[in-house]
């Protein structure tokens, strides 16, 4: 007794398929899909397949020497009208429609006859273009009423989707099939295409804002290595130059408002947004606390304020983000308007984050309670 035949077999010089996902191994009948390729097995032969011509249901179908149905491709024909060469177009579902003859396109009228075709028309759900003077389909690129397309270079029809061609890749609208130029979303990711429609990669400056574009085209967002550093880009794509604003984006907060201390170089930044969308506010040079007594370092939360404090001093317009540890004013003499220590940009507070006057009292004023601050 043989071994059960499973999948593809061959039977007296004929070719059957039985299906993997029965036991017994049934012999499959009808249309095939294999991989990418369609079959037909005919069911008034056991499931043989079939080989050259043949028709299902009133429609006519090629079936190539491999036994795949020929689909997006000219197909050779005995030509019942003419009695010269002809060839008709196998269409995405692998029916045969139209004519090609010396050299000239032709489609199904109305009346169900072959016209010979000029300008833009369809078969087998593909678009071609035929020259309107002498009715043979474009290939290649082609102009049309100042959009480009192009069309197969060998079956004809309009490309659609990505294209590579003469070492460069380009895009064309799925269902326009038109050239795309600029800004471009595919499958999730952003591509620039410049004005001749060529995808770029590397870096890519538009209107004084940089982006990097990977080598498969895709623009970067997020923390990326780019020429061996580690560079940061913003969800639109837009790259961000100042390293604390970069820092800033890996951050969430409870309100729309972020607060970054640079504890060495003594800068305030103050942003709006969102985690990975913030935008400076604004920036203050500011004194952190000095060697022997630092700011605190860590993250922290906005959750108290106050007019003023101080024993001998008075500073003003404090907001608080850890036990003692507050944004204020410059220390002033005790009941008067004159600064005692107006140091700034460099440590020398006892701990605090000290602004001038006015800086501090925006903070007090705009910054809301649970705003996350950042002190590094």
């Amino acid at each position: 007794m043989g071994a059960l035949s499973l999948g593809w077999f061959m039977s007296d010089r004929d070719w059957y398929y039985a299906e993997p996902s029965h036991a017994s191994g049934i012999v499959k009948t009808g249309w095939l899909k294999d991989n990418s390729h369609y079959y037909y097995l005919d069911p008034a032969a056991d499931g043989k397949m079939l080989l050259g011509h043949f028709s299902v249901n009133g429609k006519s179908y090629y079936a190539k020497a491999s036994g795949a149905v020929a689909c997006r491709e000219w197909v050779d024909v005995q030509d019942s009208v003419q009695d010269e060469p002809s060839k008709a177009f196998a269409g995405s579902d692998g029916s045969l429609c139209g004519a090609l003859r010396s050299g000239k396109l032709f489609t199904t009228n109305g009346d169900g006859e072959l016209a010979e075709a000029h300008g833009f028309v369809t078969l087998g759900g593909c678009k071609f273009y035929a020259d309107p003077t002498d009715g043979s389909p474009c290939s290649g690129w082609k102009n049309v009423n100042g959009k480009w397309y192009f069309f197969d270079e060998t079956a004809g029809y309009a490309r659609s989707g990505w294209l590579y061609k003469d070492g460069s890749w380009f895009y064309l609208d799925p269902s326009t099939y038109v050239m795309k130029t600029g800004w471009v979303a595919v499958n999730g990711s952003w591509y620039y295409l410049n004005s001749s429609g060529y995808m770029q990669t590397g870096w890519l400056n538009l209107g004084g804002i940089w982006y990097w574009l990977d080598a498969s085209g895709a623009m970067a967002t997020g923390w990326r290595v780019v020429d061996g550093t580690w560079n940061y880009f913003m969800a639109n794509g837009a790259w961000v130059s100042d390293y604390m604003d970069a820092k800033a984006q890996s951050y969430s907060s409870n309100t729309s408002w972020l607060i970054l201390v640079d504890t060495s170089r003594c800068v305030t930044s103050i942003y709006t947004g969102s985690w990975n969308n913030w935008s400076l506010n604004r920036r203050y040079v500011c004194s952190t606390g000095k060697a022997s007594t630092p700011t605190v370092i860590g993250e922290y939360q906005v959750y108290g304020k106050g007019y003023s404090f101080g024993h001998g001093y008075t500073c003003y317009y404090y907001t608080q983000f850890y036990g003692d540890y507050l944004f204020h004013s410059s220390p002033y003499y005790v009941n008067s308007n004159r600064v005692m220590d107006p140091t700034m940009g460099v440590p020398s507070s006892a701990g605090c984050v000290r602004l001038e006057i006015q800086n501090a009292k925006w903070i007090y004023y705009n910054i809301p309670y649970g705003t996350k601050v950042v002190t590094y």
